[in-house]
C-alpha cells in the first residue's frame, strides 16, 4: 500500500518535472514564461559570460538545444552577445538587465521551494524526519 503511494507521488514528480532539470514548487513570478532550461541558462550566465558550447557543456545539453534556447532568450531581450576581442570567432552570451532580473527571480523561486519543503518537514517529529531522511537516501541509492 505505501509502495503504491510512493510510486504515485514519484509519477507526479516526473510529470511535473518532465523535460526540466529540477522540480520547483509554486509558480514562477516572472511575467516571461521560460522553460527551466532557459532559466538555468540565465542563472549560469549570472556568474560570467559563456559561449554556446561552454553553456551546453555546463548544462549537459546538446549544442543544437543550446542554440535554440539562446535564440529565444535573445529574442526576449534577456541575452546579448559579445565577440571575443582577441578571437572574433568566439561569441559570448551575457545577460541584459532584464535577463539579470529574471535570473534573480528564478533564484528566489529556488529559495521559496526550499522554504516550503522545510516548512513541510517541520511538521514531523525528529524521529519521523530521520525515517524520511533514511528513506530518501535509500531511494536515491536505488535510482543511481
Amino acid at each position: 500500500m505505501l509502495g503504491s503511494e510512493i510510486s504515485r507521488v514519484l509519477d507526479l514528480v516526473l510529470k511535473k518535472a518532465e523535460h526540466q532539470h529540477e522540480l520547483l514548487l509554486g509558480d514562477c513570478q516572472s511575467p516571461i514564461h521560460l522553460t527551466n532550461t532557459q532559466e538555468h541558462i540565465l542563472m549560469v550566465l549570472v556568474q560570467k559570460p559563456l559561449t554556446n558550447s561552454s553553456l551546453a557543456k555546463e548544462l549537459g545539453l546538446s549544442q543544437a538545444a543550446m542554440t535554440k534556447a539562446t535564440k529565444l532568450l535573445s529574442k526576449e531581450g534577456l541575452l546579448e552577445t559579445k565577440r571575443d576581442q582577441q578571437d572574433g570567432r568566439l561569441v559570448y552570451f551575457q545577460l541584459t538587465k532584464a535577463g539579470k532580473a529574471v535570473a534573480e527571480e528564478h533564484a528566489q523561486h529556488h529559495e521559496r521551494t526550499s522554504q516550503a519543503l522545510q516548512k513541510m518537514v517541520q511538521g514531523f517529529s525528529d524521529q519521523e524526519q530521520a525515517v524520511i531522511a533514511r528513506f530518501l537516501k535509500e531511494l536515491a541509492k536505488e535510482m543511481e
